[in-house]
């Protein structure tokens, strides 16, 4: 039996600023120099994906960049929606789905987080 690595994934909802989001990202690479046997992701506002992936990969980190939420459709007019090929281009890794404040606050049903899902996988 193959044993998975735990997971921890930080959440940064819609708190930061690019010099804060900057601080934080280098905060956490520092802090996980050697830490062996666990998969971390950090989850920032869409605005910063670049500018963390930039801080994540000229460290060597390996910290996974992930996405805070996604579109299940490749395109088309969603106003203000991001797909999975855009959020690859950015270097995301990693996506929530079903984050019970999109389900309680923006009242996302469990249809709608299957399609996302899909979209990830």
């Amino acid at each position: 039996m193959t044993t998975r690595k735990p997971f921890v994934g930080g959440n940064w909802k819609m708190n930061t600023n690019r010099n804060s989001a900057s601080e934080l990202t280098r905060g956490v690479v520092d802090g996980l120099l050697n830490l062996d046997g666990v998969d971390v992701a950090v989850f920032p506002p869409f605005p910063y994906l670049l500018l963390v992936r930039s801080i994540l990969r000229d460290r060597g980190s390996l910290v996974k960049l992930g996405a805070q939420d996604v579109h299940f459709e490749d395109d088309g007019a969603f106003t203000g929606e991001v797909s999975t090929a855009m959020l690859k281009d950015c270097g995301v890794q990693v996506a929530l789905c079903g984050h019970s404040e999109r389900r309680h606050v923006m009242g996302e049903k469990d249809e709608l987080v299957n399609l996302k899902v899909r979209a990830v996988l």
